[in-house]
This record gives C-alpha cells, sequence and structure tokens, in this order.
C-alpha cells in the first residue's frame, strides 16, 4: 500500500490527516462528500478522497469568501463509487 500512496505524493499520515480535513453532511465517511477546505489543504485533500472513497471530487472557489482561500469540495462518496 505505501507505493502506491507515494504515487499521489502524500505518505499516508498526510492522507489521513488531510481526510479528517473532510466534513461528510450525514456524519458517515462513506456518504457523498460536500464540505470547504482551505487552499492549502485541497491537493491532499483531492487525493485522500481519491484513496479512501475510490472516487475523484469535484472542487471549485468559493468566491463568496474573498478573504479566505476557501474551496467547495464535493464528491460520491465511497457507497455511491463502489455501487455499495
Amino acid at each position: 500500500m505505501d507505493s502506491y500512496l507515494k504515487d499521489f505524493g502524500f505518505t499516508k499520515q498526510e492522507l489521513d490527516d488531510a481526510f479528517d480535513k473532510v466534513h461528510f453532511p450525514t456524519g458517515n465517511w462513506k456518504d457523498p462528500i460536500f464540505c470547504r477546505v482551505n487552499k492549502k489543504d485541497l491537493k491532499a485533500v483531492e487525493a485522500a478522497i481519491i484513496v479512501n472513497c475510490g472516487c475523484v471530487a469535484d472542487t471549485w472557489k468559493d468566491e463568496k469568501d474573498d478573504w479566505e482561500d476557501m474551496y467547495f469540495v464535493r464528491a460520491d462518496g465511497y457507497y455511491l463509487s463502489v455501487g455499495a
């Protein structure tokens, strides 16, 4: 697994920390994802979603939040991406 994670450019701990920044509307990490993250965390969060949920996140800038570099993150989540 470690060699697989190297392809993303992050350690397992970095991906775990990034996934902890993701908030789930239902509280279940396997459900669809919709949250906001800081730009500095965005690449690690995107990689963590791929690794943990098996899907690619859509991301876009929160234009109403000019004083911070915040991005919206939306993804299908684990259940939808694996067909469970």
